[in-house]
């Protein structure tokens, strides 16, 4: 059912994991009874509208092909700008909270490659990191309690794994071996030998083994 659901229907799916990722988070917060760390009460109200949004996004295309493609950006600086005030509200050197950067950063960069493909997702991915440590050095800087190691870290990161998709991307658009084009389009026996030594050509293969 949830295949039938789901297939050919991308705008669904990224809508349910954005629900999915923001109803988790805010169960994390209220379980952890110090965290938020910087503004407890507004943080939550915050993150319920999040959700709340989430909820209305994923109302909005569900049956609307039209409406996943206009929101789509709207939808992505939404994810943004919460990956950055779920930095400001959880981040802090004296407490051992794993943040969502990881799974938000890997949400935003897929959603990417699926809206605009893999060079959307690198511009993406690019600014992302970028932002994050800007967002750490901007924390260290106001004077607030935060491990600038840990930002470094993290950002080297997300900028490595930025570059590995961006690689696998590229490899995938690139054919494996190029076409080959027989002698003789009649139709007769098949061209096993041809073929074969073909294969073993393209793949550089010292020898086949036929099943």
């Amino acid at each position: 059912m949830l295949k039938r659901i789901l297939d050919y229907h991308s705008g669904r799916a990224i809508a349910l994991c954005r629900l999915g990722l923001a109803l988790v988070f805010l169960l994390v917060l209220h379980a952890d009874p110090d965290q938020p760390v910087r503004n407890p009460a507004e943080g939550l109200v915050v993150l319920s509208g999040y959700a709340a949004l989430s909820l209305a996004l994923l109302a909005a295309v569900w049956n609307s092909w039209w409406l996943d493609v206009t929101l789509r950006l709207p939808a992505l600086v939404l994810d943004w700008a919460v990956f950055l005030i779920a930095i400001y509200l959880t981040e802090s050197g004296s407490t051992d909270f794993t943040s969502p950067f990881l799974s938000s950063f890997i949400f935003i960069i897929l959603t990417a490659t699926v809206r605009w493909g893999w060079s959307g997702m690198a511009i993406v991915a690019a600014l992302l990191s970028v932002s994050y440590l800007a967002a750490g050095a901007w924390l260290d800087w106001i004077g607030l309690d935060v491990e600038l190691y840990r930002f470094g870290r993290r950002g080297t990161y997300m900028i490595l794994l930025s570059l590995i998709l961006v690689w696998f991307g590229l490899q995938r658009r690139v054919r494996a071996v190029a076409r080959l084009d027989l002698a003789s389009e009649t139709t007769g026996a098949l061209p096993v030998g041809e073929i074969a030594a073909y294969a073993m050509a393209e793949t550089g293969s010292p020898r086949l083994c036929m099943g």
